[in-house]
Order: C-alpha cells, then sequence, then structure tokens
C-alpha cells in the first residue's frame, strides 16, 4: 500500500500509476483550506467570566485576523494561549488543529482535533479535517470513517465537495479503485470543470487499466499482450521496440485485428517501404473504412510518399476520427449500432460495439462480465484495457477542453514528454504548471526524478529540497534524498533521509532495504537486520536484500542464517537469469516466425474484424 507522500517514481505499471495519482492528494484539499479560512473559525463559547470572555476574545480576534492573513505561526501562538485561559473550549481545539492541518503538522493536527470531537462529537468540520489529518498520515480507513461521519453531519457545499474528494483517494489509497471512480463520477457531474478531480478520475482509469493490463500477462505469451506492449511504446514514440512488438504479435497471430496499419506507418518511417506496403495492404483489408491507408499505399507504390506524410499519420488520426490526449490514438472509426443484428454477434463483438460507439462505460461493464466468466479471455482482457484508457483519456481532455492552460494541463504534458524522455520539454510544461499554481504537490518531484535522470544531482537535490518545503510528509522525496546522499558516500545524511521515509510510510520497503545497506556500510549489523527482513516481505522480488542479509548475518558470526539467505539469494538470481534465457530463446524462436510471416503474402479473402491500436 501506498501513501500520497510516497513518491517513488515506478515505470507505467497499476503500482507506478497508484504514485501518480496518490502524489497529488493534497492539491485540492489545502488550497480550499486556505481559501475558505474565514468559514473554518468556528463559533466563540460564552458564559464564561467577563474578564475571561475578554482575553479569550481577543486572542479570538488576533488568530482571526492571523488565519486571514495566512500567518499559521501566529494563530497557533494565540490558539494555544486561549487553551491556557480555559481547556475546555472544543472550538479552540478544533480551531488549533485546522491551524496545524494548514502548517502540515499532521500529527499534532489529528491530536488538537480528537480533542475537540471528545467535548463535542457534533463538530463536522472538525471530523472533517480529521479526517484530512488521518488521510495526510496514511491512516486511510481511519480516514474514511472520519469523512463518512462529516459527511454524515451538517457541513457545507464546499466542505462536503473537499470531503467526498479526500474520501475518493483513500479509497484508492486502500485499491478499491471502483468505490473512487464512483465518487469522483458523482464529483464530476457537479463540477464538470474541475481539473484536479478530473485529473485524479484520469489517473484511476489508468490504474485499472494498467492492472487489467497485468492481468492479460498473467494470461501467458499472446499476441494481445505484445500488441499491448507495441502500443504502449507507440506512445512512448519508441518506434524500433513498437515494430518488434507488433511483429511478435502477428507471428503468434498472423490475423490478429488492429495491427497492421500502425506497424506499416513506422515500417516506411524507418524506410522499410517493402514491408510498409505489405502491411498498408493488409490493413486495407482489415479496415476498409481507413481512407489513409489507401492513400498512403497508393502513394508508397509510386515513390511520391513523402516523410512528413507518415510522421502526421503517426501523430494524428485516422480520417473520421478524433485526437486525444497523452499521444493516445483509436483509428477505430465510430460505427452506428444496428439493434437488429444484435443475436448474430458474439459477447465481445457486443461490447466492442459499445467501445466504438463511444459507450466506454457500457463497455467496461461488458467486458469486465467477460473477464469475471473466463480470466483467461485475453480477448476480453485486452479490450477492457482499451475501454479504461478510452475513459482516462475523456477525462484528460476535459482538462484540455475546459482549462487548456491549467497547471494541470500543463502537468498531462510535461507527463507525456517525460514518458518519450523529452526531458527539456517536460521540465519547461513542469515549469509552467508552477506558474499557475506554485504550490501544486508532486511537481518539483518529478523533475528532480528528470534531473536524477540525467545524472544532474545537484539539481535533483535542490528540487526534492523545495518538494519538501511545501510538503514535509513526502516519503518519496526523503527517499529520494537520501539515494543522493549515499552516492556521495555521505551515510550519515542518507541513514537520517532514509528513517524519515520509513517513519512517514513504515510499509516503503525499498527504504528500508536503502537504510539496511547504510547501516550495514556503518558496521550496525544487528540495526540493519530488522529493516533488512521487512524489506523482504515488502519487496520479496528483489534478491538482493537476501545478499545484503547474508552480509549482515556473517559479520555477526551467525552462519547458519546467513548460508540461508546467500543460498536464498543464488536460487532467485538464477530463477532471474534462467528466466532471461526462457525470454531470449522465445525471442529468437517468434523472430523466425516474424521472418516467416514477412515472407508469405498476404490473403486477400482474409477480413478480420478490426480493432484499434492507440
Amino acid at each position: 500500500m501506498l501513501t500520497p507522500r510516497h513518491c517513488v517514481g515506478v515505470g507505467h505499471s497499476a503500482q507506478g500509476l497508484k504514485v501518480s495519482i496518490l502524489c497529488a492528494r493534497a492539491s485540492f484539499a489545502v488550497p480550499v483550506a486556505r481559501n475558505l479560512i474565514v468559514a473554518i473559525l468556528l463559533l466563540m463559547p460564552f458564559g464564561l467570566t467577563q474578564d475571561l470572555e475578554e482575553q479569550i476574545q481577543y486572542h479570538y480576534a488576533r488568530a482571526q485576523k492571523a488565519m486571514l492573513e495566512t500567518h499559521f505561526e501566529d494563530a497557533e501562538k494565540d490558539y494555544s494561549v486561549i487553551l491556557v485561559l480555559n481547556p475546555a473550549l472544543a472550538e479552540a481545539h478544533a480551531n488549533l488543529g485546522i491551524v496545524y492541518y494548514l502548517e502540515f503538522k499532521y500529527p499534532m493536527a489529528a491530536e488538537a482535533l480528537e480533542k475537540a470531537l471528545k467535548l463535542r462529537p457534533d463538530l463536522s468540520r472538525a471530523r472533517l479535517y480529521l479526517g484530512l489529518s488521518q488521510s495526510s498520515l496514511g491512516k486511510y480507513s481511519e480516514s474514511i470513517r472520519s469523512l463518512e461521519k462529516a459527511l454524515a453531519g451538517d457541513i457545507d457545499v464546499p466542505y462536503r465537495k473537499l470531503a467526498r474528494t479526500n474520501l475518493a483517494r483513500d479509497y484508492l489509497s486502500l485499491d478499491q479503485d471502483e468505490k473512487a471512480v464512483t465518487i469522483l463520477k458523482s464529483l464530476i457531474d457537479e463540477y464538470p470543470q474541475d481539473t484536479d478531480i478530473l485529473f485524479t478520475l484520469g489517473k484511476a482509469y489508468l490504474r485499472l487499466s494498467a492492472a487489467s493490463a497485468e492481468q492479460l500477462a498473467l494470461a501467458g505469451d499472446t499476441a494481445r499482450v505484445h500488441q499491448m506492449l507495441a502500443e504502449n511504446f507507440v506512445n512512448q514514440g519508441k518506434f524500433k521496440e513498437a515494430i518488434d512488438e507488433y511483429g511478435a504479435a502477428l507471428a503468434l497471430d498472423r490475423d490478429l485485428p488492429g495491427v497492421h496499419y500502425p506497424l506499416a506507418l513506422m515500417l516506411l518511417r524507418e524506410g522499410k517501404s517493402e514491408d510498409g506496403e505489405r502491411n498498408l495492404e493488409a490493413a486495407v483489408l482489415d479496415e476498409p473504412q481507413n481512407e489513409r491507408a489507401r492513400r498512403l499505399l497508393a502513394q508508397s507504390r509510386v515513390g511520391s510518399l513523402a516523410k512528413s506524410a507518415i510522421e502526421e499519420a503517426l501523430s494524428s488520426p485516422a480520417s473520421g476520427t478524433k485526437p486525444t490526449a497523452l499521444g493516445f490514438i483509436d483509428p477505430l472509426p465510430a460505427a452506428p449500432i444496428s439493434r437488429a443484428q444484435d443475436a448474430g454477434r458474439s459477447p465481445v463483438e457486443t461490447a466492442q460495439l459499445l467501445y466504438r460507439q463511444g459507450q466506454f462505460d457500457d463497455a467496461v461493464s461488458k467486458f469486465k462480465e467477460l473477464v469475471l466468466q473466463n480470466p483467461q479471455d485475453v480477448d476480453a482482457l485486452y479490450w477492457l484495457v482499451k475501454a479504461y484508457q478510452a475513459l482516462s483519456v475523456r477525462a484528460f481532455d476535459q482538462i484540455g477542453q475546459t482549462a487548456p492552460d491549467s497547471a494541470r494541463a500543463h502537468q498531462l504534458l510535461a507527463e507525456g514528454f517525460d514518458k518519450q524522455e523529452r526531458f527539456d520539454q517536460a521540465e519547461a510544461e513542469y515549469q509552467r504548471s508552477l506558474e499557475k499554481d506554485t504550490r501544486l504537490p508532486g511537481i518539483h518531484y518529478a523533475i528532480g526524478l528528470d534531473r536524477m535522470k540525467m545524472g544532474q544531482w545537484e539539481e535533483a537535490r535542490n528540487e526534492f529540497n523545495t518538494e519538501l518545503r511545501l510538503d514535509p510528509f513526502n516519503a518519496g522525496a526523503n527517499f529520494r534524498l537520501g539515494q543522493i546522499a549515499y552516492r556521495s558516500t555521505k551515510y550519515d545524511e542518507a541513514r537520517g533521509y532514509f528513517s524519515r521515509a520509513i517513519e512517514i510510510f513504515p510499509a516503503f520497503g525499498e527504504a528500508r532495504a536503502q537504510l539496511g545497506q547504510v547501516l550495514i556500510k556503518e558496521r550496525r549489523y544487528k540495526e540493519a537486520i530488522p529493516h533488512l527482513v521487512a524489506a523482504t516481505r515488502l519487496i520479496p522480488d528483489d534478491h538482493t536484500v537476501h545478499f545484503q542479509l547474508y552480509h549482515a548475518y556473517r559479520a555477526l558470526g551467525e552462519k547458519d542464517r546467513a548460508q540461508k539467505e546467500l543460498e536464498t539469494f543464488q536460487r532467485m538470481e538464477n530463477q532471474k537469469k534462467e528466466a532471461t534465457l526462457r525470454k531470449a530463446a522465445q525471442s529468437m524462436e517468434l523472430l523466425q516466425k516474424i521472418r516467416k510471416v514477412k515472407d508469405e503474402p498476404v490473403d486477400p479473402g482474409s477480413t478480420p474484424t478490426p480493432s484499434p491500436p492507440p
């Protein structure tokens, strides 16, 4: 389970997508809280002695003024004085808790708000901010209970929006994605132009898509798996890798629809005209409605196909379709639904038609039913991946349509450049995002990751430190600073950062492994062992943790344990080597099949049902 501050930046897997969405948690809560400070202040109590009441009123007035001017430290002092004067004032505890929350002092905020609610359980806004504080501390189940109680109470519309948004993010943190999506969809119905909610919804759909993709991968080495991998490479601008994966897909299923057209474009781009034309011919048979394929084929045959036309075809959709966000292109034209033909369609074809009609929610429901009936149905799984992707793209498109110059719009552009490893352009867009919202969480962290990839360690360190000034509870930024310090052999500094990351997020397996490694460098073997043992549970596929445990146990003279860990390390390493060799052998076999497919003529009678590439 990952916390909102566990921004470790892992690939494009479901876990990686989870990271990216959870890093955005504070983007709605804190700005709204700051804009509603006047409404946050709770009613003052009465019935005190006149002198004491006057003192309390004086400090309430000072605190309110400080809050309006965002001088939170001053407000904190005045509320603390009030509680010295009268510790039984629930409202003062609540207001102090809210101030702590705005200062990112989440443990203190939760403590103050809990005291307030013990004195007055009916303070719904105090319960709301208790939920927000619990969520920021990674206590998602507790946060859900607090937020649901707050929503059951009497809170105003802006606070209800705040509670529901963070409730959805709590569900995402607990991997209850469907519950989160249900809440986010209802919020979008009420706030269709809220870019933060749209961004979170889009990321949630991407997580569901990635989870379905992982399930598809578990079904084995199928043509659909290679098609999916090829589409991912296309979106990253890695066309040579995409060509290999599309070729592998056709080697396993030469009639696989939706492959020949994008493969043809990339082959033509690489100057492989003969192979490109052969695939264009197959694409025209696959998709008779694809007029662009016909035109490109005709131009290629007479030698008049310009490279600019190929680049345009790769970056824009086919005729009759619409471009979408993040480089996702779906060249499958919409099709009218004819109820008269329903009886003759298979369940997959019926669901596919819903997809083509743009009814992606209904398509998801149908494909999910098929997957539940048969978890090994690779066609249904592939289409489920595509349908979730389409829903994600639709959410991101709404950001571009309603607020094209918003912070979230620029963030999406930056993430697209990141996928293509165009780091300079990504940073430019991240900077534009910060110009729109200087406190948008995760942006400096993302820039820092790009700097690390480019080997710019000092610049990366500055970005992570900036992120921590905005959000002291960012476990990922602490982790990365620890890595940079470790790289410079500053072990004491690295140990501090890794320890802080674990303090924020105890289930951070990578941080525990790295902390154990630092402690071994410092010859603190007994201290290293508990962290390394925890890492074996949290990141069980990392065999290097067992090697570190071997070193620790051997240094302590525990030979049996050391030998056991060494054997575990060697066994896991051998398994990885064997898996690599198997994959290489499979690749060679597929390469032979690909060559065979290339040498065989296209069957003019073959007209498979079309399927969309990205």
